[in-house]
């Protein structure tokens, strides 16, 4: 099987804590895998350089005869990478454990998800392939950053980069990050970026902490065509506290304008309103949502809203994918931090007549 490491978001604390219940493993086991000298499991050379820091975890999900089917597992750091003896699968796609079926988990990330049975090899690559597809043209430029504060303090930097040059597309990621530099000299050189990223981070720590801090941007590739390509952006930190705070969302690089797509361009003036309307729907078909907002229809969704100081629904920037245009809910936007997220797809057989002719 080919190594189909691709998706390299991190996963935010909440988010993380409800894969671990759904996998029904325990936060400190290591499932008897050998053991280094300093307590850690011992991983396998090929995944050396993805153990970040000095805290992580290992848990079998499946065993196939001689082989292993495994989950690394790094809180402080949000990483999660799907591995057996000999690849790395997928990293950071959430996993839930399907009760009474064996070795079945739904694996997730963002609008995408897959049934994977650990027990049919063929189940494996197609759920991978499906929810975390490779795609080509790109490379990754990976890096992190630390110092003492008096405890570690540490930023970290992922971005997918058109192989081929293309300063435009380039400069749209710098500006996404809210790069200024890069926009002022017309140039975004990303080991840069993360160098003013980290010290921008590490200037904002102010009391000494007994904790690890930490903070990182991720851009990779969610979806890819010769027209376009969108781009799942993640941002996190932690500076202490109860939790940290995260950014997840879905934006687009039109490849044929060279021009990134926003609301003023992909929609048609004075289309707002209807926009909203169409997310209110949205809402309303999106189980975790209704669940835990005991909500039963679009008056329902709008009360609730209300009840939050959501007077009006905001219109988040919009992403475009195969299917629909997606739109991505940051925590307590419409809703509290437990809410975490939501990821809304209209289809363009609803969202079309709103659109610009493209």
């Amino acid at each position: 099987m080919k190594n189909v490491f691709r998706t390299s978001v991190l996963l935010p604390g909440v988010a993380m804590v409800a894969m671990l219940v759904g996998l029904g493993v325990e936060m400190e086991s290591c499932n008897n895998r050998a053991q280094r000298e300093d307590g850690l499991p011992e991983l396998p050379k090929f995944l050396m350089h993805k153990a970040m820091g000095d805290t992580y975890y290992v848990d079998t999900l499946y065993t196939d005869g001689d082989n292993s089917y495994c989950l690394l597992r790094n809180p402080d750091y949000g990483q999660c990478i799907l591995f057996d003896n000999d690849h790395i699968y997928a990293e950071n796609a959430q996993l839930d454990f399907v009760p009474d079926s064996g070795a079945v988990y739904e694996m997730t990330l963002l609008l995408r998800s897959a049934k994977v049975n650990f027990a049919d090899k063929a189940s494996i690559q197609t759920a991978v392939d499906s929810v975390c597809p490779e795609y080509q043209g790109y490379k990754q430029f990976q890096k992190g950053y630390d110092i003492e504060h008096p405890v570690k303090a540490v930023y970290g930097l992922t971005v997918d980069l058109p192989e081929t040059e293309n300063h435009k597309l380039e400069l749209w990621l710098a500006r996404e990050m809210g790069d200024t530099i890069s926009i002022d000299t017309g140039m975004a050189d990303f080991k840069e970026i993360g160098k003013r990223n980290a010290a921008a981070f590490f200037e904002e720590l102010e009391a000494p902490s007994q904790m690890e801090l930490y903070a990182g941007d991720s851009y990779t590739v969610y979806y890819s065509c010769p027209d376009y390509v969108t781009y799942l952006g993640y941002t996190y930190y932690f500076t202490g506290g109860a939790h940290g705070m995260y950014g997840l969302y879905l934006t687009t690089y039109d490849l044929k304008k060279n021009e990134g797509v926003d609301r003023e361009n992909l929609f048609k003036e004075g289309s707002e309103e209807q926009l909203r309307e169409l997310l209110y729907e949205g809402l309303l078909e999106d189980s975790s949502f209704t669940d835990t907002h005991d909500v039963k229809s679009a008056a329902d969704v709008k009360a609730s809203l209300a009840q939050m100081g959501v007077d009006e629904l905001p219109i988040p920037q919009p992403a475009l994918l195969p299917n629909g245009v997606a739109f991505c809910f940051q925590p307590y936007e419409i809703g509290p931090y437990s809410d975490g997220a939501y990821q809304l797809l209209i289809s363009y057989s609803k969202i079309n007549q709103l659109m610009n002719d493209q």
